[in-house]
């Protein structure tokens, strides 16, 4: 049975170019309030899949259903697949415009400001022919059409691509601003790691058109507690924890990695403190994207 929270559900999607699979049986459930990331190489299938869930291609074999339906009648989707595309030789507000008239509605100028502000986008660039956007004005454009009449599901193709580092950062805090004060569910590509760890809640890993893998991030919590002590004192830390019941690894005599709940935490620290042990920093345990992917990927 669909769990109630499941906005998005693909379940054995098939698709083929010629005698090629390009997705093979693939499997992902993305749920209310996820920032669901899939990760991997390029010719990994990942804009393949985005395209048939967004209605641009039709699959092969197998279902996408949203909301419990297979029909999209019950949801809105925003977003884009690859690069966006707009008619560069009008502005970007008669672009807005365009998009209005598909969803037969009159385009909010408080609600297009409102969202320029929020996602760093002069709303003066709105004036301007999109001809003379950069990739990053583009992108942020592309992500104000996408929210503009509010989407339960955003999804997004490698928005990170072709992006300097503040590009990225910027188009970064757009997604997580759309998450968590817009509150919408968000499905992106990226053959970047490191985004799996700044921005995802969920991952799944995306591998000659199977998903080799997919797993909630730090979905018990934190995994542990890195404790950094003072020289020497590392062995008492570890004396202490394991007296303590919690499993740990100690480096260098100084750091010691305890893995234990959250709810923990309090005491193992007062514990130590109790003791005259020297802490120094104490910081949570993430989980290891690129460990994850690596193992997951065979490689």
């Amino acid at each position: 049975m669909l769990n109630t929270d499941t906005v998005l559900e693909c379940r054995s999607l098939i698709k083929r170019y010629g005698k090629q699979n390009v997705l093979n049986k693939v499997d992902i459930t993305v749920n209310r309030g996820d920032i669901y990331l899939l990760l991997g190489p390029n010719g990994a299938g990942k804009t393949t899949l985005l395209s048939i869930i967004t209605g641009i291609l039709k699959s092969d074999g197998g279902s996408v259903h949203f909301k419990g339906s297979s029909l999209k009648s019950g949801i809105r989707i925003g977003g884009f697949i690859e690069n966006p595309a707009f008619y560069n030789d009008k502005t970007g507000y008669d672009n807005l415009k365009m998009i209005g008239w598909i969803h037969r509605k009159r385009p909010d100028i408080k609600r297009i400001d409102s969202l320029c502000c929020s996602l760093a986008l002069d709303p003066a660039v709105l004036k301007k022919k999109v001809s003379k956007y950069s990739t990053g004005m583009r992108k942020k454009l592309a992500l104000v059409r996408a929210l503009l009449f509010d989407p339960d599901l955003l999804v997004l193709d490698e928005p990170a691509n072709g992006l300097d580092p503040e590009g990225i950062n910027e188009i970064r805090e757009a997604v997580q601003y759309a998450n968590r004060q817009e509150g919408i569910t968000i499905l992106l590509s990226s053959h970047l790691l490191i985004e799996a760890r700044k921005i995802a809640t969920k991952i799944g890993i995306l591998r000659e058109g199977r998903v080799v893998l997919e797993r909630l991030l730090d979905e018990n919590g934190a995994k542990g507690l890195r404790i950094k002590t003072g020289q020497g004192y590392g062995v008492k830390v570890k004396s202490i924890v394991q007296a303590m019941g919690f499993n740990l690894s100690l480096s260098g005599g100084t750091e010691v990695d305890v893995f234990a709940p959250e709810d923990k935490w309090p005491g193992i620290l007062k514990k130590i403190s109790d003791n005259n042990i020297p802490l120094y920093t104490a910081v949570p345990l993430a989980d290891d994207i690129e460990q994850i992917y690596f193992k997951a990927s065979g490689l």
